[in-house]
């Protein structure tokens, strides 16, 4: 996980409810993280985390209703519109991840040392090798392996036996990549955790169609009349603070 600097400006914080409701993707943040992270912030005694786990785009609209007071998401393109249009005060990196294309350690089109996701894909489809797919429809990195393809401008290597459409999580797809010998596209910290399991080495990096941000927005209060506006900028503070930071810094993400 990559260790991000953020500038704040500090805000008085006013006497609110004692609960802070945050929306969150847990199935894409690193297990266990939130975990390790909200027990540190309610050490400092003033609130207590109710976090709901969901999509980013599922965060983003409970934030527009006002249903919760901040939102951890994987970055959108739709933040700053929302940020400017008063829906959330303000739209923070809070840390970064990436995206990689891993393969066989022989690397039968010699992809490695490229740093084009597109070049990579088209690679794929002219010499015909196996790719295995989360094809799960609605995860990050199933929506960026489509736009690649149609970035590209190729269909999925075969659309038959090539295309391997593993219908899993990502745990479960580089282990079926591993078994048939595929390519695949994955996040960096599921398969650094996972790597000593795979037969998979690192292909395709450094693109930047890879990056992988997550934000931290705080709603705005006056949208809603039960936001805990104070909660939300306290526990945004938090997570870009030095000791927050340096647990995300650390932290040994565990699939």
């Amino acid at each position: 996980m990559v260790l991000v600097t953020v500038l704040t400006v500090p805000t008085v914080l006013t006497a609110q409810a004692s609960e802070v409701i945050l929306a969150a993707p847990a199935s894409t943040l690193p297990r266990g993280l939130l975990d390790s992270l909200v027990p540190l912030f309610e050490r400092q005694g003033a609130y207590k985390v109710r976090v709901i786990g969901v999509s980013s785009a599922e965060a983003l609209e409970k934030g527009k209703r006002g249903e919760v007071d901040v939102v951890l998401i994987q970055a959108r393109p739709e933040e700053r519109a929302l940020v400017d249009g008063g829906v959330f005060t303000s739209s923070v990196r809070m840390m970064a991840n990436d995206y990689i294309i891993v393969g066989p350690p022989n690397d039968p089109i010699e992809l490695r040392g490229s740093r084009s996701a597109v070049h990579a894909f088209k690679r794929m489809v002219e010499g015909y090798m196996p790719f295995v797919s989360c094809a799960d429809r609605t995860s990050p990195v199933h929506r960026l392996e489509l736009d690649l393809w149609k970035r590209a401008d190729v269909m999925p290597p075969g659309r038959g036996s090539k295309y391997i459409e593993a219908k899993r999580d990502m745990i479960g797809t580089l282990q079926l990549a591993t078994q048939q010998r595929a390519y695949a596209l994955t996040d960096r910290a599921t398969y650094n955790a996972l790597k000593a399991r795979l037969d998979l080495v690192p292909l395709v990096q450094g693109d930047s169609l890879f990056a992988n941000e997550f934000h931290v927005l705080e709603v705005a209060g006056k949208n809603a009349q039960r936001v805990n506006a104070a909660g939300a900028h306290a526990f945004a503070l938090f997570l870009v603070s030095p000791e927050a930071q340096s647990l995300i810094g650390s932290f040994n993400f565990e699939p």
